[in-house]
Protein backbone atom coordinates (compact mmCIF):
# COMPACT_ATOMS: atom_id res chain seq x y z
CA UNK A 1 0.00 0.00 0.00
CA UNK A 2 1.28 3.51 -1.29
CA UNK A 3 1.83 6.27 1.61
CA UNK A 4 -0.39 9.11 1.49
CA UNK A 5 2.37 12.37 0.54
CA UNK A 6 0.60 14.42 3.77
CA UNK A 7 2.54 11.46 6.06
CA UNK A 8 6.17 12.46 4.80
CA UNK A 9 7.07 15.56 7.04
CA UNK A 10 10.18 16.13 4.70
CA UNK A 11 10.82 15.08 1.00
CA UNK A 12 13.55 15.88 -1.09
CA UNK A 13 13.13 14.89 -5.30
CA UNK A 14 15.68 15.11 -7.72
CA UNK A 15 18.56 16.99 -5.80
CA UNK A 16 21.44 18.09 -8.04
CA UNK A 17 24.15 19.92 -6.61
CA UNK A 18 27.60 20.46 -8.30
CA UNK A 19 31.01 23.30 -7.19
CA UNK A 20 33.25 24.81 -8.92
CA UNK A 21 37.06 23.83 -8.69
CA UNK A 22 39.07 26.18 -11.05
CA UNK A 23 37.46 25.69 -14.41
CA UNK A 24 35.57 22.14 -13.94
CA UNK A 25 32.41 21.90 -12.41
CA UNK A 26 32.25 19.00 -9.67
CA UNK A 27 28.90 16.39 -9.19
CA UNK A 28 28.60 16.19 -5.69
CA UNK A 29 24.72 15.23 -5.51
CA UNK A 30 22.78 13.75 -8.04
CA UNK A 31 19.20 12.77 -8.62
CA UNK A 32 19.00 12.34 -4.91
CA UNK A 33 15.35 11.30 -3.66
CA UNK A 34 14.55 10.90 -0.25
CA UNK A 35 10.99 10.68 2.35
CA UNK A 36 10.97 11.20 5.57
CA UNK A 37 8.15 10.20 8.33
CA UNK A 38 7.62 11.29 11.44
CA UNK A 39 9.38 9.24 14.66
CA UNK A 40 11.42 7.78 11.26
CA UNK A 41 15.25 7.18 11.86
CA UNK A 42 17.43 6.66 8.79
CA UNK A 43 21.21 6.22 8.45
CA UNK A 44 23.38 7.89 5.41
CA UNK A 45 26.89 6.36 5.03
CA UNK A 46 28.73 7.29 2.89
CA UNK A 47 32.98 8.06 1.85
CA UNK A 48 34.14 11.06 2.77
CA UNK A 49 33.88 13.78 0.35
CA UNK A 50 30.32 11.87 -0.80
CA UNK A 51 28.38 14.71 -0.27
CA UNK A 52 26.91 13.78 2.81
CA UNK A 53 27.01 17.39 4.65
CA UNK A 54 26.07 18.85 1.61
CA UNK A 55 22.90 16.45 1.54
CA UNK A 56 22.21 17.77 5.28
CA UNK A 57 22.62 21.26 4.21
CA UNK A 58 20.02 21.36 0.90
CA UNK A 59 17.35 19.37 3.06
CA UNK A 60 17.85 21.94 5.99
CA UNK A 61 17.40 25.07 2.98
CA UNK A 62 21.08 26.26 3.87
CA UNK A 63 22.10 25.19 0.54
CA UNK A 64 20.54 25.98 -2.78
CA UNK A 65 20.22 22.77 -5.13
CA UNK A 66 21.14 23.43 -8.97
CA UNK A 67 17.98 21.29 -9.43
CA UNK A 68 15.05 19.70 -7.26
CA UNK A 69 13.24 20.32 -5.07
CA UNK A 70 13.07 20.35 -0.99
CA UNK A 71 9.37 20.07 1.14
CA UNK A 72 8.56 20.81 4.54
CA UNK A 73 5.64 19.18 5.91
CA UNK A 74 4.01 19.94 2.21
CA UNK A 75 5.74 23.18 1.79
CA UNK A 76 8.12 23.50 -1.10
CA UNK A 77 11.59 25.74 0.55
CA UNK A 78 11.69 27.31 -2.97
CA UNK A 79 8.44 28.89 -2.29
CA UNK A 80 9.11 30.02 1.40
CA UNK A 81 10.56 33.70 1.62
CA UNK A 82 14.24 33.87 2.20
CA UNK A 83 13.62 36.02 5.25
CA UNK A 84 11.37 33.53 7.09
CA UNK A 85 12.99 30.64 6.44
CA UNK A 86 15.55 30.72 9.44
CA UNK A 87 12.62 31.27 11.56
CA UNK A 88 10.80 28.31 10.22
CA UNK A 89 13.50 26.06 10.36
CA UNK A 90 14.82 27.18 13.86
CA UNK A 91 10.96 25.69 14.76
CA UNK A 92 10.98 22.80 12.49
CA UNK A 93 14.69 21.42 12.07
CA UNK A 94 17.16 20.63 14.96
CA UNK A 95 20.92 20.30 14.14
CA UNK A 96 23.79 18.12 15.79
CA UNK A 97 27.53 18.85 14.57
CA UNK A 98 30.55 16.57 15.17
CA UNK A 99 32.22 19.78 16.83
CA UNK A 100 29.59 20.68 19.09
CA UNK A 101 29.60 24.67 18.32
CA UNK A 102 29.05 25.32 21.84
CA UNK A 103 29.52 28.98 23.01
CA UNK A 104 32.94 29.22 25.47
CA UNK A 105 31.44 32.15 27.40
CA UNK A 106 28.20 30.72 28.00
CA UNK A 107 27.63 27.56 30.74
CA UNK A 108 25.66 24.10 29.97
CA UNK A 109 21.94 25.51 30.74
CA UNK A 110 22.80 29.40 28.87
CA UNK A 111 23.57 27.12 25.80
CA UNK A 112 20.57 25.33 25.96
CA UNK A 113 18.29 28.21 26.59
CA UNK A 114 19.91 30.79 24.02
CA UNK A 115 18.33 28.46 21.16
CA UNK A 116 14.80 28.50 22.54
CA UNK A 117 15.21 32.47 23.28
CA UNK A 118 16.01 32.52 19.76
CA UNK A 119 13.20 30.97 18.36
CA UNK A 120 11.48 33.02 20.47
CA UNK A 121 10.34 31.75 23.17
CA UNK A 122 10.01 33.58 26.80
CA UNK A 123 12.88 33.34 29.41
CA UNK A 124 11.27 31.87 32.02
CA UNK A 125 9.97 28.99 28.80
CA UNK A 126 13.44 28.44 27.38
CA UNK A 127 14.76 28.26 30.56
CA UNK A 128 11.90 25.37 32.08
CA UNK A 129 12.39 23.75 28.35
CA UNK A 130 16.40 23.17 28.89
CA UNK A 131 16.40 21.90 32.21
CA UNK A 132 14.21 19.48 30.94
CA UNK A 133 15.92 18.11 27.94
CA UNK A 134 19.48 18.48 29.91
CA UNK A 135 17.74 16.69 32.96
CA UNK A 136 16.65 14.00 30.36
CA UNK A 137 19.80 13.71 28.55
CA UNK A 138 21.81 13.08 32.06
CA UNK A 139 23.31 17.07 32.81
CA UNK A 140 20.92 17.93 35.82
CA UNK A 141 24.50 18.08 37.58
CA UNK A 142 26.12 20.14 35.14
CA UNK A 143 24.05 23.17 34.35
CA UNK A 144 26.61 25.87 35.72
CA UNK A 145 29.22 24.67 33.90
CA UNK A 146 31.25 26.03 30.86
CA UNK A 147 32.08 23.51 27.80
CA UNK A 148 35.72 24.05 29.07
CA UNK A 149 34.33 21.87 32.22
CA UNK A 150 32.49 19.08 30.44
CA UNK A 151 34.05 15.87 29.05
CA UNK A 152 33.31 15.60 24.93
CA UNK A 153 30.36 13.44 25.91
CA UNK A 154 28.53 16.22 28.06
CA UNK A 155 29.19 18.79 25.71
CA UNK A 156 27.84 16.45 22.76
CA UNK A 157 24.94 16.13 25.10
CA UNK A 158 24.52 19.50 25.35
CA UNK A 159 24.43 20.01 21.61
CA UNK A 160 21.52 17.31 21.39
CA UNK A 161 19.52 19.13 24.23
CA UNK A 162 20.12 22.37 22.55
CA UNK A 163 18.88 20.63 19.28
CA UNK A 164 15.66 19.44 20.98
CA UNK A 165 14.24 22.69 22.84
CA UNK A 166 11.85 23.75 20.32
CA UNK A 167 10.82 20.13 19.88
CA UNK A 168 11.75 19.93 15.66
CA UNK A 169 9.89 17.39 13.64
CA UNK A 170 13.06 16.79 12.35
CA UNK A 171 16.91 16.19 13.76
CA UNK A 172 19.48 16.01 11.37
CA UNK A 173 23.00 14.70 12.86
CA UNK A 174 26.20 15.43 10.94
CA UNK A 175 28.96 12.63 12.44
CA UNK A 176 27.40 13.45 15.93
CA UNK A 177 30.27 11.14 17.66
CA UNK A 178 32.87 11.59 15.42
CA UNK A 179 35.13 13.84 18.32
CA UNK A 180 34.50 10.75 20.90
CA UNK A 181 35.95 7.28 21.79
CA UNK A 182 34.19 4.53 21.11
CA UNK A 183 32.50 3.77 24.65
CA UNK A 184 31.48 7.32 25.05
CA UNK A 185 30.01 7.21 20.84
CA UNK A 186 27.85 4.47 22.01
CA UNK A 187 26.57 6.29 25.08
CA UNK A 188 25.82 9.16 23.89
CA UNK A 189 24.21 7.42 20.21
CA UNK A 190 21.87 5.26 23.04
CA UNK A 191 20.56 8.42 24.31
CA UNK A 192 20.13 10.30 21.13
CA UNK A 193 18.01 7.30 20.12
CA UNK A 194 16.11 6.95 22.84
CA UNK A 195 15.07 10.59 23.36
CA UNK A 196 14.34 11.08 19.66
CA UNK A 197 12.18 8.49 20.21
CA UNK A 198 10.31 9.17 23.28
CA UNK A 199 9.67 13.03 21.44
CA UNK A 200 8.94 11.32 18.00
CA UNK A 201 11.19 13.43 15.93
CA UNK A 202 12.48 11.68 12.57
CA UNK A 203 16.34 11.29 12.63
CA UNK A 204 18.82 11.75 9.44
CA UNK A 205 21.82 10.59 11.21
CA UNK A 206 25.09 11.17 9.13
CA UNK A 207 27.72 8.14 10.28
CA UNK A 208 30.35 6.92 8.63
CA UNK A 209 30.11 3.37 11.08
CA UNK A 210 28.54 0.51 10.22
CA UNK A 211 27.77 -0.41 13.70
CA UNK A 212 25.77 2.67 14.23
CA UNK A 213 23.84 3.15 10.72
CA UNK A 214 22.42 -0.93 11.74
CA UNK A 215 20.92 1.17 14.56
CA UNK A 216 18.59 3.06 12.25
CA UNK A 217 15.17 1.94 11.32
CA UNK A 218 16.36 3.00 7.80
CA UNK A 219 19.91 2.52 6.23
CA UNK A 220 20.75 4.90 2.93
CA UNK A 221 24.23 4.96 1.46
CA UNK A 222 25.21 8.01 -0.61
CA UNK A 223 27.54 6.64 -3.73
CA UNK A 224 28.42 8.40 -7.18
CA UNK A 225 26.28 10.85 -5.96
CA UNK A 226 23.25 8.98 -5.23
CA UNK A 227 21.29 7.42 -2.38
CA UNK A 228 20.74 3.74 -2.53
Amino acid sequence: MSIPESDFILQASDLSKSYKSGSRDIQVLQDVQISVMRGQTISIRGESGSGKSTLLNLLAGIEIPDQGEVVWNGTPVSTIAESKRPGIRASYLGFVFQSFYLIPELNTLENVVLAARIAGKSPKEAKSLAEHFLEELGLAERLQSRPDQLSGGERQRTAIARALINKPQVLLADEPTGNLDEKTAQRVLDQLLSVVEKHQAALLLVTHLAGFASRTGTQLHLEDGRLV
